[in-house]
């Protein structure tokens, strides 16, 4: 095919193969070939942009079955990385000595789809017939569009089409052009994926926060550490499993799925075997819904709150307990007989109280000392404790007296003793 109108970048790119001397009737020779390692090595750099370039192009080959094609990827640098499709048009460039592992350059291997597409990589490259500086290259029809990481600008490779001449359609260009768009977008969706799951693995693994991520059909999807930790479940244990396999929380999370409620501020308490001890958490849980309102899953995370309920309880504790001898104090005391006259008045069962107080105990304080005195109080307030019925209580009121509350039970039994 003889072309009176070339491209501008045609012609500049045959001057220069005429420039550098080189035979057109000669078949050229490519200054660089990798090494099978080398190439294992690139393709390895390479696998994830291999993997969706051959996914497209796999529509490529179908959409044009029947059109003998070849479909080849290289990367920034012009090195062929893979080619798929026609089995003839394989072996015949491969006895030309263009295979995987070849680099494509100007300098080298003259006017060529790969070299000028990688150079004006903004704009789609054909080359049909004598376009070509070779004449072994005349009765082919070429096409190479390259592909970029979008968000960076970066050029990852080519992407080139080869078929005979008589096969030529300038619709191959813009087939090539629509794939490589495809490319570019799940390249960086990719990308952005792996982004968000660094940053959810970051959120996951160190929010001091419990996570349960379910799909909307209720199987756990994420179990971070301090669920774990909380549940005593572990992850690869809870993945995959229904939620309502989570006893203390799942019933809520499937009620979120259910009926999309948001809930909030449930306290829980978890007992750890290891160690005896009590987690006390708030569990909230949210539905998770997309753009479209669409329910995609949900959200539940519990907080520890243990050392808030456990300042909360002992400070209970001491506000009505006599810190030296333990007992309820007065503030309790008064608490409990109040509560107890209550009861009396509904169920008409009477109760007692008991007053008692230590005979010569300012003579203790005086003459031993008040360490002496505050040991006996403690030791007079356990053994109090430890004559005590089920029911029963004593409290301090201060100083050496002490106050008693006796239900029926206890009333009967000290009228028994009487």
């Amino acid at each position: 095919m003889i072309s009176t109108d070339k491209p501008e970048f045609i012609l500049q790119s045959n001057l220069l193969c005429k420039d550098l001397g080189m035979d057109p009737k000669k078949v050229p020779f490519p200054q660089k070939i990798l090494t099978p390692a080398e190439l294992d090595q690139k393709r390895e750099e390479y696998d994830e942009i291999l993997s969706v370039v051959s996914f497209f192009g796999q529509k490529i080959l179908h959409y044009l079955k029947g059109t003998p094609i070849l479909l080849s990827v290289s990367d920034d640098q012009g090195f062929i990385l893979h080619m798929m499709g026609d089995e003839t048009i394989k072996k015949t460039i491969n006895e030309l000595g263009i295979r995987p592992g070849v680099q494509f350059t100007e300098d080298s291997m003259g006017t060529n789809v790969v070299s000028l597409s990688l150079k004006h990589n903004r704009t789609p490259i054909q080359i049909i017939g004598d376009d070509h500086y070779h004449e072994y290259l005349h009765g082919s029809a070429c096409y190479g569009v390259a592909f970029h990481y979008t968000d960076v600008n970066d050029l990852l490779g080519d992407l080139i089409i080869m078929t005979a001449i008589d096969l030529q359609n300038p619709m191959l260009i813009t087939l090539l052009a629509t794939v490589a768009d495809s490319i570019e977008r799940e390249l960086l969706l990719r990308k952005q994926n792996r982004k968000l799951n660094i940053l959810n693995q970051i959120i996951m693994d160190n929010t001091r926060n419990g996570i349960v991520l379910t799909n909307r059909e209720g199987e756990i999807i994420e179990f971070n550490q301090y669920a774990e930790l909380f549940t005593g479940k572990s992850k690869s244990e809870m993945l995959g499993k229904q939620v309502q396999h989570l006893t203390s929380m799942g019933g809520y999370i499937y009620d979120v799925l259910q009926n999309g409620k948001t809930i909030e501020d449930i306290q829980m308490d978890f007992e750890q075997e290891s160690t005896d001890d009590r987690l006390v958490c708030l569990f909230d849980a949210y539905p998770l819904y997309d753009e479209k309102k669409q329910l995609l899953g949900a959200f539940g995370q519990f907080r520890s709150i243990t050392e808030r309920v456990k300042a909360e309880e002992k400070f209970n504790y001491l506000a009505n307990h006599d810190d030296l001898t333990k007992p309820p104090n007065r503030r309790f005391y008064k608490d409990k007989v109040n509560h107890l006259i209550r009861q009396s008045q509904e169920s008409g069962d009477p109760f007692a109280v008991v007053c008692l107080d230590l005979d010569r105990f300012k003579i203790i304080n005086d003459t031993l000392g008040h360490s002496s005195g505050d040991l006996l109080l403690t030791m007079v307030a356990s053994r109090f404790r430890e004559t005590l019925a089920p029911g029963d209580f004593v409290a301090r009121m201060g100083g050496d007296e002490f106050m008693f509350a006796f239900p029926i039970v206890g009333m009967r039994r000290l009228f028994w003793k009487g």
